[in-house]
């Protein structure tokens, strides 16, 4: 599949696990709106900084609460299609981001938003990246185990 083991991490095209997580998922440190000594988003260039420049998605959804009554919310999602580097494949309308809980509070208050990442954002990098690490787990194993062991049955006299 690649020609050197490290390029199941990194190379040139993107496409090694590494940074392929990295250029298309946001983490609790390089999420939409947080700030590190290297910048917005963690100082990253992928995925793009700028929440104006994704889809947004609303989600309605029920979640029980600790007294057994069932209270009904909205997520807003942020969305991109991601395109895989090895295949050229677009998987459309992944959910990489979503809108905090308390904006509505925050904006109220004049304050930017916040995003974070939540159940719905991890089983959707778990959707891509999971088939993904497990199909770059057997070709680096065919990548170590290369090699070729040549047998000959020789008839005692």
């Amino acid at each position: 599949m690649f020609a050197a083991y490290q390029d199941y991490w990194t190379n040139p095209n993107g496409s090694g696990l590494a940074e392929y997580s990295s250029r298309n998922f946001f983490s609790a440190g390089t999420n939409l709106g947080t700030f590190s000594l290297f910048g917005p988003c963690g100082g990253l260039a992928h995925p793009a900084c700028d929440a104006r420049g994704y889809v947004t998605e609303d989600f309605d959804l029920t979640i029980p609460t600790l007294g057994g009554e069932p209270t009904a919310g909205r997520v807003r999602f942020l969305v991109r299609d991601i395109v895989d580097p090895r295949t050229g494949r677009v998987i459309p309308n992944v959910r990489v981001s979503s809108r905090s809980l308390w904006d509505q509070h925050l904006e109220l208050n004049g304050q930017s938003p916040k995003f974070s990442l939540n159940t719905y954002n991890y089983d959707a990098m778990a959707d891509i990246l999971i088939p993904r690490a497990v199909g770059y787990s057997a070709g680096f194993l065919d990548y170590f185990f290369r090699g070729r062991l040549d047998g000959d049955v020789v008839i005692d006299p």
